[in-house]
């Protein structure tokens, strides 16, 4: 039976020599400043350990260091060169890690699953050493089941935490706060893979949802913090064609999520953030980009297979960004103000916002090209506009979903991933003993989502919007990795999974309750 929350133990544990020093602090579950807690966290663990590199677990880690980064002067003066994703270290050279004072930040942790990964990882490759005082771990809130630590190679893991010994409740309640946290920062979407530009709107909301929806599907929810989110899903047909050309041969552009999410950031502004991953093959018999452009912009990150995904992922994006910029110039110039991201790498660059928290995913990025390229994306939807506002073009339909209605769908959705992961899971005898997966990650791809959907007898555009409520209040996660196809071809593709043992364990209680959608 679980202790009441009151009775949950708290600490911070700060490393001072070889002293320790315990601070308690009452814990409520409601957390109502936690963002504060979190940025206090951060700022201890840095001062105290004096770190030359972090690296961040994906992927509310990495949501919440850019968030605090853009809210907080001290944390934002750490430069965006020294931040790593934990999902690109392994395509990154050991030299960029050997010999550096490295902090490991992770939000979480309940069984330590993703930090034993990575420290593996580093151990694999020489850069961790049992008793290496140059590498720290820092996690926010411990699970009661692993406050004692993860014993890790002869280490106790985390060295820095601010809760502990949490119950279940606890723990959720804890969760829950860290997304309304996000939420309130504008997205969980606020990560290192995707780039945004910004849109502040000054005529009808209406207006700017109609001019999305010339060609493509809309659908308008509400965040859990009643922000106004909007999905524009591009389908398989022209004009919303990627170039295929452009990349590796037997990248596979067709059945994959692409999109823009467009996310109220408050004050009548909108992030625009444009979103498409093709699957690449694994092995690339072309030295990719043949573009020099491309590789000026990319750089050499793109050498390995999840470097070329990542690299093709950019390049996608950059293409629908050119869709959704050019179907909203077909508004008047006085409707809506566009802003640009600034070049970091300008000295004389001051003000605005700017995109280096790509760095930590694209480490080699050229970003006054990246820069350039939005800008001429821009000027050419600009020029664009002033035909396509001589043009009428015919209302289309808007899918006549609530928000109420889409996230019972969500729900159901949810269900049926699970469902179906656990089918898969017990079909090829991957637990343990302990009853874990023995395969991480083990999720679906995007086409079989949106198969999963079709047969809830739910539209593409109400599904792919499934994917941003699910995503936006974690309880969906994203990986990229290596998936078999036929013909022993090994692609490196993207996919989903409930987000974690928490979010799976509510899951299924809830459907052994009340059951499976009836549609399944």
């Amino acid at each position: 039976m679980n202790r009441a929350v009151p009775e949950t133990v708290l600490g911070v544990r700060l490393i001072e020599g070889n002293h320790e020093r315990h601070t308690d602090l009452a814990f409520e579950s409601s957390i109502p400043l936690i963002d504060r807690q979190l940025r206090m966290f951060l700022r201890q663990s840095m001062e105290q350990h004096r770190p030359e590199l972090m690296i961040v677990v994906e992927r509310k880690g990495t949501a919440i260091l850019r968030a605090l980064r853009e809210s907080d002067d001290r944390l934002s003066k750490w430069p965006s060169h020294d931040i790593v994703s934990s999902n690109e270290v392994e395509r990154l050279p050991c030299d960029l890690f050997r010999n550096k004072r490295i902090l490991i930040f992770d939000d979480m942790m309940k069984r330590g699953i993703h930090i034993r990964k990575l420290l593996e990882l580093l151990r694999g490759r020489g850069i961790w050493k049992p008793n290496d005082e140059r590498i720290r771990v820092a996690v926010f809130a411990l699970h009661e089941i692993s406050s004692k630590g993860l014993p890790f190679h002869g280490e106790t893991i985390p060295h820095f935490w601010f809760y502990r010994d949490l119950t279940q409740s606890a723990y959720q309640s804890a969760r829950i706060q860290i997304v309304k946290m996000l939420q309130r920062a504008g997205s969980l979407l606020l990560d290192t893979e995707h780039l945004e530009v910004r849109a502040k709107l000054h005529g009808s909301f209406n207006r700017f949802v109609d001019a999305l929806r010339r060609k493509a599907d809309v659908i308008v929810f509400t965040s859990s913090d009643n922000r106004t989110n909007v999905t524009v899903f591009y389908p398989d047909r022209a004009p919303y064609v990627l170039p295929s050309h452009r990349f590796p041969r037997g990248t596979v552009c067709e059945r994959i999520v692409k999109k823009c999410r467009i996310v109220e950031r408050g004050d009548s502004e909108f992030a625009i953030i444009p979103i498409a991953f093709p699957a690449v093959e694994k092995v690339c018999e072309t030295d990719w980009p043949s573009d020099p452009q491309d590789v000026d912009l990319l750089g050499r990150s793109v050498k390995t297979p999840v470097g070329r995904f990542y690299g093709v992922g950019l390049l996608a994006a950059l293409e629908v960004l050119r869709w959704v910029l050019r179907d909203l110039a077909i508004l008047d110039e006085g409707e809506y103000t566009l802003s640009l991201p600034r070049n970091p790498e300008e000295p004389n660059s001051l003000g605005g916002y700017c995109l280096d928290h790509l760095y930590a995913v694209y480490p080699t990025l050229n970003m006054g090209e990246l820069v350039r390229r939005i800008s001429t994306i821009a000027k050419a939807a600009r020029s664009d506009g002033r035909l396509l506002r001589s043009i009428k073009f015919p209302r289309r339909r808007q899918a006549l979903c609530g928000t109420g209605e889409l996230r019972k769908w969500a729900v159901h959705l949810l269900q049926v991933m699970r469902h179906v992961l656990d089918q898969r899971i017990m079909s090829h005898d991957l637990y343990d003993s302990s009853g874990r997966c023995l395969k991480h990650p083990f999720g679906l791809r995007a086409r079989e989502i949106f198969a999963i959907g079709r047969r809830l007898r739910l539209e593409d555009a109400v599904i792919s919007a499934l994917f941003d409520i699910l995503i936006d209040e974690a309880n969906i996660v994203t990986h990229s990795g290596e998936v078999e196809e036929g013909n022993n071809i090994s692609r490196i593709a993207r996919t989903f999974e409930p987000d974690g043992e928490v979010v799976s364990e509510a899951v299924r209680r809830y459907s052994r309750q009340w059951g499976l959608p009836i549609a399944w």
